[in-house]
């Protein structure tokens, strides 16, 4: 069995877009129990991923393996009857999915798919602002401009706002999901998240006026009889993602 499997950051993202997460769940695990790709998965060996599975029974583990193919992550020879499990690299060159930010998962990672989802998209993103960072030394995120000053510009050592609109206009992933995957990657110790608020210096009546023209978003709370608006969640990620080899120019 493998120790661990890479997979791209891309294809994380393709999976939690188009609500994939079973199919990918048993893709893992194919990958892992069959290093050498391929398999005719006949009956005792579709009992022995039975067992490692949330299946009711084979109906829904072959429901999930038509759906692999239907995507094109596995294949059947139609004379030997093998199945062929597709590498990541076949993957990556057959969507087209050449950014080379990739993760890193174990074992333990096959049950934990919303968390490694959560943990690859908001890693990237937390990258990415860094990035934007460094080169403009200030980033603007719904309405409000985040300044840094070079020295305090470093990643992995602080936390960054990376918003759920943000999550959803880059990659077409609803706001909700896109919080379910955050709370989820936090859960699992992948990120930390932390809460940011800033003070109000209005009354209830003048932040409803606020609020109804629109001029604040309605996020507001009153903590210890001051009115904050809640801002984009911090995130600090606790593990780097991977390099990807380069894939061949055509």
């Amino acid at each position: 069995m493998a120790e661990v499997i890479k997979i791209p950051v891309q294809q994380c993202v393709y999976v939690a877009k188009n609500n994939l997460e079973k199919p990918f769940q048993l893709y893992l695990l194919l990958k892992f129990f069959y290093p050498t790709g391929k398999s005719k998965l006949v009956r005792i060996e579709k009992q022995a991923l039975l067992n490692q599975l949330p299946y009711k029974d084979l109906r829904s583990l072959n429901a999930n393996i038509e759906r692999l193919k239907e995507i094109g992550w596995l294949k059947q020879n139609s004379v030997t009857g093998y199945y062929q499990i597709l590498s990541i690299h076949k993957l990556r060159e057959q969507n087209d999915w050449a950014s080379r930010a990739g993760i890193e998962a174990d074992f333990k990672g096959v049950f934990s798919i919303p968390p490694i989802l959560g943990f690859a998209i908001y890693t990237y993103l937390y990258i990415d602002f860094w990035r934007k960072v460094k080169r403009d030394k200030s980033v603007r995120l719904k309405g409000r401009t985040y300044h840094f000053i070079p020295s305090s510009s470093k990643s992995f050592t602080e936390f960054a706002p990376i918003a759920t609109t943000g999550v959803k206009a880059l990659f077409g992933i609803s706001t909700k999901k896109a919080s379910f995957l955050k709370h989820e990657a936090s859960s699992g110790g992948f990120i930390s998240v932390k809460k940011d608020y800033e003070d109000l210096p209005y009354s209830y009546s003048m932040i409803k006026r606020l609020v109804r023209s629109e001029s604040i978003v309605p996020n507001v709370r009153k903590i210890k009889g001051k009115y904050q608006l809640q801002l984009i969640d911090q995130i600090l990620p606790h593990k780097h993602l991977i390099r990807l080899k380069k894939m061949p120019k055509i």
